[in-house]
């Protein structure tokens, strides 16, 4: 039996590679719309399936022909391979491919982001996010990511500088992927003298007409106050030290004031109330953790199984929705058999694996209960789960 299901998923990997390869092949078209085709079909290959063996051989050609659509694409066809190069990255699971990866196609997409050609920013942003999430080797690589995603969040103005209004999608898309970025900053790293602007402009953006942006700024400042940049620590107690706790306490009253108003907002603002209840639930979480220290409290389902994952950190909620929408179908498949959803989200073993196991020691009826948290990606991943069973007895 195990010769034969060896054979079969050998049997199998070898008739998805060659299709594969065959729509690898077609990147090399000259038609657009071949090209495009063949884009669609690997993101929903690379979302379906974990091909590990088929990018692990051919991830150099792959990445090199998706920054070549990047490049040289139409809209469809760049947002379409700024999300297969983002799965493919992910695929790989970091380390020095994914480095390879993002420092190949991250002046590209940056050149993306200085052009007027709007319909591409989203796709772009989310896209270099993951890239340096996977890739960058050390902090002054995600700073640069950071610095371009920000770009778009607070344009520069002055002399000879083009002033360019972005559309609410584009920069509510670049604030969420600069906040997933945030996130792998351990707080300890970040000096929170040098994010004084940063949140100040989000501050501001929490007043913006459109929904969208509000309700992304709000979540980026739930974030800062996770990582605690909202706290001063001075070298010395003089006045500029004074000045500026000052001016942090000024800052965190406004935004205590702004976070309090939309969470109990009647619709005035924006075109429609269109998410209005969205708005209001997010802010009213938001509220409780920044005014009165609550932690969020989520779970997740992780398979269909039934693997449940607990979210106790606005940096864990971050990291997770950004993966999960970025994902899309392909996040079950992936936290299934990706060891770096494991190393992100650790996940712990599943009720029907511990049902049949509780069962074989002893077939009287037993209840369960199975609790899990998540830590976040970068030198804090652990998990703790504890399962408590009733009259059963190792």
């Amino acid at each position: 039996m195990d010769d034969t299901e060896s054979f079969s998923d050998m049997y199998e990997d070898f008739i998805s590679g060659n299709s594969l390869e065959k729509l690898v092949d077609d990147l090399y078209a000259k038609r657009s719309s071949t090209r495009e085709e063949a884009l669609v079909e690997l993101v929903d290959a690379f979302e379906s399936s974990y091909h590990l063996s088929f990018v692990e051989r051919q991830y150099v050609t792959i990445s090199y022909l998706f920054i070549n659509s990047i490049k040289k694409g139409m809209t469809k066809e760049t947002n379409l391979a700024c999300r297969a190069i983002g799965l493919l990255s992910f695929t790989m699971g970091g380390g020095s491919s994914s480095h390879e990866i993002m420092k190949e196609a991250l002046p590209q997409l940056c050149k993306i982001l200085s052009g007027s050609d709007q319909s591409k920013m989203p796709a772009v942003v989310k896209c270099i996010a993951l890239l340096a999430f996977l890739g960058a080797e050390d902090l002054d690589e995600t700073e640069v990511a950071l610095e371009a995603i920000w770009k778009i969040i607070q344009p520069k103005f002055g002399y000879n500088v083009t002033t360019v209004n972005y559309e609410p999608p584009v920069v509510a898309s670049a604030i969420t992927a600069w906040s997933f970025l945030l996130t792998t900053i351990s707080a300890w790293r970040i000096n929170p003298e040098n994010w004084i602007e940063h949140i100040s402009h989000l501050s501001t953006l929490l007043e913006a007409d459109d929904r969208s942006v509000r309700m992304a700024a709000g979540e980026a400042i739930a974030l800062c106050f996770d990582l605690k940049l909202f706290v001063v620590k001075p070298a010395k107690e003089d006045a500029e030290y004074l000045q500026h706790l000052k001016h942090m306490q000024n800052m965190k009253a406004k935004i205590t004031a702004q976070i309090d108003a939309l969470s109990c907002e009647a619709g005035g603002k924006g075109a429609t109330k269109k998410n209005l209840g969205e708005q209001q639930k997010l802010f009213h979480k938001i509220g409780d953790y920044v005014m009165n220290g609550m932690n969020i409290e989520e779970t997740v389902k992780m398979s269909s199984r039934g693997t449940m994952l607990c979210i106790s950190s606005w940096t864990e909620l971050m990291q997770l929705n950004f993966i999960r929408h970025f994902l899309r179908k392909g996040f079950l498949q992936h936290a299934q058999y990706n060891p770096l959803m494991r190393e992100i989200l650790e996940p712990g073993v599943d009720e029907k694996d511990i049902t049949k196991r509780v069962k074989k020691l002893r077939r009287s009826e037993s209840k369960k209960i199975q609790y899990m948290v998540i830590k976040s990606k970068r030198g804090i991943a652990e998990a703790m789960k504890q399962s408590f069973f009733n009259e059963l007895m190792y």
